[in-house]
């Protein structure tokens, strides 16, 4: 009988603490209400939301209207321009069984080369050595193991600047007769490209605007202001002319030259934003 009695108690007990624990959490939880259909889209928008990329949200704002988007464009701008001056490279390679004798010659003739340049209203300050050499010159044979020394050379090559371009022909013309014997030819460029250059880069713009407006008409909108205009940087193309069969062994009157014409080119990147 008592021990009916101590089980009763016991499963009373537990029933008053299950009671109490209920009790607790219902207090703690906020009441729900019913839910409703708007409330299960939410939910999923939500949901949906959390798992898109940002180029999808990005997207989805577009598509209410939320941003205007953008259009990248590039534009470039060429023009051709005569060129207004020379650069030549020029110079005297002697040879010798005696590199003292073979440097003495060189000396003599490219003297005789600077001074020849100059009569022809060269200033001194556009002639400037650019390289300057003293080698052996030697015999490989196939029967033997061990290099022999045949001569020696001497090379003395100059830069000369050329700021009157009709006077190229007859400066090549008197290195030439001087005992010049070494050319990499004739390049022809510009002082200044400044203004040649800014012209290109009207052109590059124009070219980039027309772009843009073509895109945005063929998508039935309009533009707004550029949001960003970035300049990539060119530079003139210039134009190389061969100076070759000069001899020092003929006279030479003024070599025949063309200058042709030089490219200047410009380039821009231009980001439009679609108005509104």
């Amino acid at each position: 009988m008592k021990k009916s009695k101590l089980l009763i108690m016991v499963s009373s007990g537990v029933i008053v603490v299950v009671l109490a624990i209920v009790l607790v959490l219902a207090s703690s939880s906020p009441p729900s209400s019913p839910s409703s259909p708007s409330d299960s889209s939410n939910s999923l928008s939500t949901a949906i939301k959390a798992f898109q990329p940002p180029n999808a949200a990005y997207a989805a704002n577009s598509d209410s209207g939320g941003s205007r988007g953008d259009i990248n464009v590039s534009g470039a701008g060429t023009i051709n321009v005569n060129p207004d001056v020379a650069y030549i490279s020029l110079g005297v390679n002697t040879k010798g069984t005696d590199p003292k004798a073979a440097l003495e010659e060189n000396n003599r003739i490219i003297a005789a080369v600077i001074s020849a340049v100059r009569e022809k209203d060269v200033a001194e300050k556009d002639i400037r050595t650019t390289d300057f050499n003293i080698y052996p010159d030697y015999n490989y044979g196939y029967d033997k193991y061990e290099e022999q020394v045949r001569g020696y050379t001497v090379s003395n090559n100059v830069s000369i600047v050329i700021r009157n371009i009709a006077a190229v022909g007859d400066v090549l013309g008197a290195a030439a007769n001087a005992g010049a014997n070494a050319y990499s030819g004739v390049q022809f460029g510009l002082l200044d490209n400044s203004a040649a250059y800014n012209e290109a880069l009207e052109l590059a713009l124009k070219n980039a605007i027309g772009k843009a407006e073509a895109i945005a008409g063929a998508l039935g909108k309009r533009l707004g202001s550029p949001s960003s205009v970035t300049e990539t940087i060119n530079y003139y193309s210039p134009y190389h002319a061969a100076a070759e069969n000069l001899s020092v062994d003929a006279a030479v009157g003024s070599v025949p030259v063309q200058t042709g014409k030089l490219t200047v080119t410009a380039n821009v990147q231009m980001v439009y934003e679609f108005a509104k």
